[in-house]
């Protein structure tokens, strides 16, 4: 075909129709050559100046080093003394250094500017915790959890018309990871000023959460640290009914602790001997479980079971003569410590410390 028969073809104009809509598309979308000169962006002298202070204080405190983190943080609210990350950097370092009364009026500064700035509660709630004022904790961490509903996005459900409503997925709590601590830190402070109802209503929030790392071993170690029995015991019932085999060790262990404390000590002895059966316990605890069997036996003076249990071990080879052999026991009564420390002491001290291998 000769070239000019070519230009009047239908082909000829449709691809000039599509080099000319390629033409405004490049056009407006910004496809053209970039300038001759591009200014670069310069960071302002005192911002790189703050910058860096407070990454070297960032450092510091991650290795330890609280007091010369502190002086960076100090250098850089030189430069920007209204920060309120800088001020809860700088208090963080001083309550690490355990200057509270400095702490806190860093922490009470820094709400002062920024009342959302959820850090700072929480490090002041903390701070409360440990100069023992628990109703101001308490307070704090109520403002914590007010701020946070307040400012923080809920998730956004999305309905899928082909399931009913009852059966609809709803999409998971970002704030769990948040909200937990706090929750669990609550229960506490609750127990501990007497209000032992609301102390359980927040533990019940946290597990609510279905958080990987707060399931039924911590909530009801929660409730045991409560000193709430008659709440643990049920609550475990009910774990094992749903659970059966696949309930954690640990949580069979805490059952058999929760009975101990009851004074059923039938139910726990059976607790505690599940604990040997189970195919994925833990040496640790089935330690631990054999202790307490040691300490039923001697509340029920049977010398037989006591025997047995000796006898069983005497060719085991030794190995623990101290509670910190046992694991976390941070959330048993310490009556219930000092019998297991008095048990490891006389035992260890007949060089009968065979009987602890596991």
């Amino acid at each position: 075909m000769p070239l000019y028969n070519f230009f009047s073809t239908n082909e000829f104009r449709s691809s000039l129709k599509t080099l000319n809509l390629l033409f405004v598309f490049v056009f407006y979308a910004g496809c053209v050559l970039p300038p001759d000169k591009i200014e670069p962006r310069v960071i302002n002298p005192q911002e790189l100046a703050v910058v860096s202070a407070a990454k070297r204080g960032s450092d510091l405190a991650l290795s330890g080093r609280m007091d010369l983190a502190e002086a960076q943080y100090r250098a850089a609210l030189l430069l920007e003394p209204q920060s309120p990350v800088l001020l809860n950097d700088l208090g963080f370092v001083l309550f690490s250094q355990n200057r509270l009364v400095e702490a806190k009026a860093i922490f009470s500064k820094t709400i002062k500017l920024a009342p959302d700035n959820l850090a700072a509660r929480d490090n002041l709630a903390r701070l409360y915790y440990r100069e023992g004022d628990y109703l101001a904790a308490i307070r704090e961490y109520h403002g914590f959890i007010d701020t946070y509903f307040r400012i923080a996005p809920r998730p956004v459900s999305k309905i899928d018309p082909s399931l009913p409503a009852g059966q609809q997925i709803e999409p998971p709590d970002p704030g769990a990871p948040i909200l937990l601590p706090v929750y669990r830190n609550l229960a506490i402070l609750y127990n501990l000023v007497g209000l032992s109802g609301e102390g359980v209503c927040f533990g019940e929030r946290a597990l609510a959460l279905e958080d990987p790392s707060y399931g039924a071993t911590e909530h009801g170690r929660l409730l045991l640290t409560l000193e709430r029995t008659d709440l643990a015991i049920p609550f475990y019932r009910r774990e094992i009914a749903a659970k059966g085999e696949t309930l954690a060790p640990a949580a069979y262990f805490d059952y058999g602790l929760a009975l101990y404390l009851e004074g059923n000590f039938e139910l726990a002895k059976q607790a505690f001997i599940r604990i040997s059966l189970l195919p994925d316990s833990q040496p640790i605890e089935r330690l631990a479980a054999r202790v307490f069997r040691v300490l039923i036996a001697r509340r029920q003076d049977d010398t037989t079971e006591l025997n047995t249990l000796i006898e069983a071990a005497q060719n085991e080879e030794s190995s623990a003569c101290s509670i910190d052999e046992i694991g976390d026991t941070s959330y048993w009564p310490q009556p219930i410590q000092d019998d297991v420390i008095a048990l490891f002491k006389e035992l260890c001290r007949e060089k009968s410390s065979s009987f602890f291998s596991s």
